[in-house]
């Protein structure tokens, strides 16, 4: 498989944090990547519910992800 690829720019995505939560816990998740920011601003966070286009891909990739780090 490719390196994850961002939705919105269709380029390739290295991510330095991983964040994986239910749908109820939308604003908790929020609120954590916000705290976080703050103290390391050059954080990016694969979170699948954003950054993976729905489907099929979407377990495998989460797992490569999550695999590789």
């Amino acid at each position: 498989m490719s390196t994850p690829v961002a939705v919105l720019t269709s380029k390739p995505t290295y991510y330095t944090c991983g964040l994986i939560y239910a749908e109820p816990d939308v604003d908790t998740a929020r609120m954590l990547v916000s705290l976080f920011a703050r103290v390391h601003p050059d954080t990016v966070f694969f979170q699948p519910q954003f950054d993976l286009v729905r489907g099929v891909q979407k377990e495998q990739t989460t797992l490569r992800v999550l695999q590789e780090r």
